[in-house]
Order: C-alpha cells, then structure tokens, then sequence
C-alpha cells in the first residue's frame, strides 16, 4: 500500500508534475484542510492541553515515543518546554526508536 507523501497528494495530480503556481495551491489546499480539521477539534485539544498541564502539576512527567524525523522534532518541542511553560527537564521523556534520548 502506498502512502500519500509531499509528492503525491491523496486528492490527485503529484506536485512534480505541476506547474510551480499549480503545485503552491495544492500545498496551500492541503494547509487550509488541516487548519479546518484542527479547527473541529479545537474544543478536543483543549481539553487534552488542560488534561495535561493538571497532570503535570500533579508530578506526572510527559512521554515523547517517536522515530526518525518525527523524533527529532519531538526533542526540539520537548527542548523548548522549559524555557517556555517552565515544565521541569526530569518531567520530560522521549522514547526513541533505538535507544534511549535523555
């Protein structure tokens, strides 16, 4: 089975074969699409944001598991929560796919 990719977009035409123009109003459509399916569920997120910060408050610690690239942006997002909402360093983990990141 093969997965849609920046190259080819589930809605058709593969972006290398577009004209540059053509190609940026696929990208911008898919863009708009998720910042529709974000915007549903906004209410969700919410509530999972309040969910979370109520368990670390309460000396829980927030779990990273990832792979690859996904896993590099899950240590550059877990980097940041310190200096930005003053999580401590030891209340954050990352789990990565061969090994430990800590």
């Amino acid at each position: 089975m093969r997965l849609p990719t920046t190259e080819a977009l589930p809605s058709g035409p593969t972006i290398d074969v577009q004209s540059p123009l053509e190609a940026a109003k696929l990208m911008l459509d898919g863009q708009s699409a998720a910042i529709e399916a974000v915007r549903a569920a906004s209410a969700s997120i919410s509530n999972g944001a309040r969910k979370l910060a109520a368990a670390i408050r309460s000396d829980n610690r927030l779990h990273y598991a990832a792979a690859g690239s996904s896993g590099l942006m899950a240590l550059a997002d877990a980097s940041e929560l310190r200096g930005t909402f003053g999580i401590p360093t030891d209340k954050i983990l990352i789990h990565m796919a061969g090994g430990r990141a800590d």
